[in-house]
């Protein structure tokens, strides 16, 4: 077959596959005007590029380039008043030259994009418009900017574009050994430049590494458009229909593998891609022969491992687990609709990972937020605590001398109260167990050294009563980072329902029983299931109480769930299974 004969099968092939399928063949026919060969030959490939995801057709497209380079044999010299040096390099459909004005209007190096030769059909010539629109919409400081656009003297269309000296961002965070906080850094400023160009309504549908250079600088610059699509509503958009699936498959969203409809989630996944190998060193889908088979279930059906698990350093892999993990694996989810809406809040989840703040990818948790502020105030916490301790100090001194004080016992009961709150906010961080038990103790020592001329003195016995519940968890699990001293564990609630026996039958005092009976039985029940079970009883009655008292409130429905939960796991440890079942259905 001719260079000439292929170009026209290409031609046919790639306009057919803009159509719907049960329109090509009548379209077909119509173009090939009784030519029962060509037709033949374009839809035998048709219904090849269907079973093969969109590969046929790319290399019909590069056989015939390849035609036609062979049959010109010669580089470009010259386009327009721009004088071609050297080739830089070659896309899809352009080859990319190092050009500069031969017409002394002014120097300096720019980069020439022509359309390769035997590509200069109307469907291609449509596309290399595209991106000389795509370009000349975006203004941004991480976007290779057009300078200039012309014909060259055989009509060839040509974009003159901002010459860009770096490397591709996966070589220069490999080369310069750039920390993760570093390479986030840099890949937000990416994440930047892919948002400016979804606001102007143009999907880049190519990221790589290969299309993002990064100068000397480090500054990144994010190139070639040529692929790009125009949404509804830009300029230009009646050039958004796409034909045959043009993509690199290492970086390829499951959309464009699938030949379904492209978005700006279709490069927020391609971003994914790119930022899971900057991080580890390795590309989220495992491909080796690249057949339409193994590229479909790659992309399509086998799940993306965590980046923690795909890095080999270990000290790296630490880093990613949780925040960043998170994040890389929602930008990677298989369905668009599952992914960050948009490349800015791509960004903006990565930027709270530098701030050390909660991610919206992250389960909104109230002890991941209080871990989140502790990381970002580690020296303001660190100087609170310090003060903390002075103050405590001082309290206890003053508390010798002036036990009868109003002001005394109102500020040494804050401080008591503050130190409790500070035991809940660090009660699941790894190794608190020391500080935790200390605070507990210290609130108790403060609160015991006012209950002896204040037993009547409502407040403070519920204070007590909340100290003496801390210092017995503290104590009493055999579970996490407690000690599992449950005899001293079930002295200190023993105290606590004794601060509360002469309470009013208030709400706070009945909360403070329920949380009491809850952590006496658990601290038991590893070594007498049978008298945890008589505790969750003396709970049931309490809590059956409050639900007719306060039906709807959301502390009493909360204490009830979780009576629920307690009673029917002791229940099964006593092997009363059918009662845990009607604990359940409860």
């Amino acid at each position: 077959m001719t260079p000439d004969r292929w170009r026209i099968v290409d031609q046919l092939l790639d306009e057919a596959l803009e159509l719907e399928p049960a329109s090509r063949q009548a379209w077909l026919q119509q173009q090939c005007a009784g030519d029962a060969e060509l037709f033949n030959q374009v839809q035998l490939l048709l219904v090849s590029d269907g079973a093969a995801h969109g590969q046929v057709s790319q290399k019909i497209s590069n056989s015939v380039v390849q035609f036609h380079e062979i049959e010109s044999g010669k580089l470009a010299r010259q386009a327009g008043p721009y004088k071609l040096t050297r080739e830089l390099g070659r896309g899809g459909m352009g080859n990319v030259y190092l050009g500069e004005r031969s017409d002394g209007e002014y120097k300096g190096e720019v980069a020439v994009k022509l359309i390769r030769p035997g590509m200069d059909t109307d469907y291609f010539l449509d596309r290399f418009k595209r991106e000389k629109q795509a370009m000349a919409l975006l203004q941004h400081p991480n976007i290779a900017r057009l300078i200039d656009s012309g014909t060259t003297e055989d009509a060839i269309p040509y974009i003159v574009m901002e010459r860009v000296i770096g490397r591709p961002v996966n070589e220069f965070c490999r080369d310069e050994n750039l920390p993760i906080p570093q390479i986030i850094k840099l890949f937000i400023q990416v994440c930047r430049a892919v948002a400016h160009a979804h606001q102007h309504l143009i999907v880049h549908r190519d990221l790589k590494p290969g299309n993002i250079l990064v100068e000397a600088d480090g500054t990144p610059k994010l190139l070639d458009f040529g692929i790009c699509k125009l949404l509804p509503g830009s300029e230009g958009g009646a050039l958004t229909v796409d034909g045959s699936q043009m993509m690199t498959p290492d970086y390829a969203c499951p959309e464009q593998v699938n030949g379904e409809p492209i978005t700006v989630a279709s490069d927020v996944y391609s971003l994914g891609t790119v930022l899971y190998e900057l991080l580890t060193g390795q590309r989220p889908h495992i491909l080796g022969k690249y057949t339409s088979q193994e590229i479909y279930q790659a992309i399509c059906e086998t799940e993306v491992r965590r980046p923690s698990q795909a890095t080999k350093d270990r000290a790296r892999a630490r880093e990613l687990v949780g925040d960043i993990d998170t994040i890389v694996l929602k930008a990677l989810q298989k369905t668009p609709s599952r992914r960050y809406l948009t490349a800015t809040q791509f960004a903006e989840d990565l930027q709270r990972v530098i701030n050390h703040e909660p991610v919206l990818a992250h389960p909104d948790t109230t002890f991941y937020r209080v871990g989140k502020f502790v990381r970002r105030n580690r020296v303001p916490v660190a100087l609170t605590a310090t003060v903390l301790v002075s103050i405590t100090g001082g309290l206890i001194a003053y508390s010798r001398f002036n036990a009868a004080s109003q002001r005394h016992s109102s500020e040494t009961r804050k401080l008591a109260s503050a130190m409790l709150d500070d035991h809940d906010r660090i009660k699941d961080l790894p190794g608190s167990l020391p500080a935790r038990e200390s605070m507990a103790a210290r609130s108790l020592q403060y609160l015991d050294t006012l209950s002896v001329d204040k037993s009547k003195d409502e407040k403070l016995q519920l204070d007590i009563a909340a100290a003496e519940l801390r210092m017995g968890q503290v104590q009493g699990s055999v579970q996490g980072s407690y000690t599992g001293d449950t005899t001293a564990a079930l002295e200190h609630f023993k105290k606590g329902f004794a601060a509360l026996a002469n309470s009013e039958d208030t709400l706070e005092a009945n909360l403070l029983r329920l949380n009491l009976y809850r952590a006496q039985a658990k601290a038991i029940e590893s070594r007498d299931a049978a008298q945890a079970m008589a505790v969750h009883d003396k709970a049931a009655v309490l809590i059956e109480a409050l639900l007719r008292r306060y039906p709807t409130n959301p502390d009493v429905l909360s204490q009830s769930a979780h009576l629920l939960g307690a009673t029917t796991t002791t229940l099964r440890k006593l092997n009363s299974f059918e009662p845990a079942l009607i604990k359940s259905e409860r």
